[in-house]
């Protein structure tokens, strides 16, 4: 079962069925052009949940967001970050 990060959100994948479970982005390491993307990206995702630290590697490691914070369902492409 997930669960999404965002605080006072109870949506649960095993409960609430249509609503996609998206990871929140990883590290970007050794991505060349698109590592700027991949890291911006990350960054707005981290501000628009409250994590905190978005120095710690580990932050988002195991995260995931329902389809709810999202205005298509999902979340946009890196390369519309």
């Amino acid at each position: 079962m997930v669960l999404c990060v965002v605080f006072g959100c109870a949506s649960r994948s095993g409960r609430d069925k249509g609503i996609g479970f998206y990871r929140t982005p990883s590290v970007a390491t050794n991505k060349g052009e698109l590592e700027e993307l991949i890291t911006e990206r990350r960054e707005k995702w981290i501000k628009a949940i409250r994590l905190g630290d978005s120095e710690s590697k580990d932050v988002l490691k195991s995260k995931w967001v329902c389809g709810k914070h999202f205005v298509s369902g999902k979340p946009a492409p890196y390369w519309l970050a």
